[in-house]
């Protein structure tokens, strides 16, 4: 895990910019890869980060960095949440999404899978994304070669 955190921290170092702006565009990145929108996250992110004039880059970053806890961790845990509030049959597997091209599985498998990952996505990828925000602003704050330290 150690491994993990420090993959993550020389990655966010190595954005040069001002660090309120790389913070909002790695949470605006994270919050839309936690999405079941498999396979547009990234052009989704690249379009929302122009749009908001943040940095497509550390949004792009956000979302690959949220990717590999998807399929282990959030898909399963939005899912059941999401049936629960949404009243729908939680006997899904919804590790069988993670088999093959996950946006064809996501896709095929109905409406009501697709609803419950999209309603408590947008809840989850809220929590990451402010969690996420602070961490990259305290680890930017604290790093000495980002030096472009504007006031917004």
């Amino acid at each position: 895990m150690n491994k993990l955190i420090n993959i993550l921290k020389n990655k966010i170092r190595k954005l040069r910019g001002n660090p309120k702006v790389l913070a909002k565009s790695f949470a605006l990145g994270s919050f839309i890869g936690v999405s079941p929108l498999v396979g547009m996250q990234v052009l989704i992110s690249l379009f929302l980060s122009g749009l908001f004039r943040l940095d497509k880059t550390a949004a792009v970053v956000g979302v690959l960095n949220t990717n590999w806890t998807k399929g282990l961790l959030l898909y399963p845990l939005n899912y059941k949440i999401g049936a629960s509030l949404l009243g729908i049959d939680s006997s899904f597997d919804v590790s069988t999404l993670a088999k093959g091209n996950l946006f064809h599985n996501i896709w095929n498998s109905g409406m009501d899978i697709f609803l419950s990952l999209l309603v408590v996505g947008i809840i989850t990828g809220l929590l990451i994304a402010t969690i996420y925000y602070f961490l990259i602003l305290k680890i930017l704050n604290t790093n000495p070669l980002n030096t472009q330290h504007e006031h917004l």
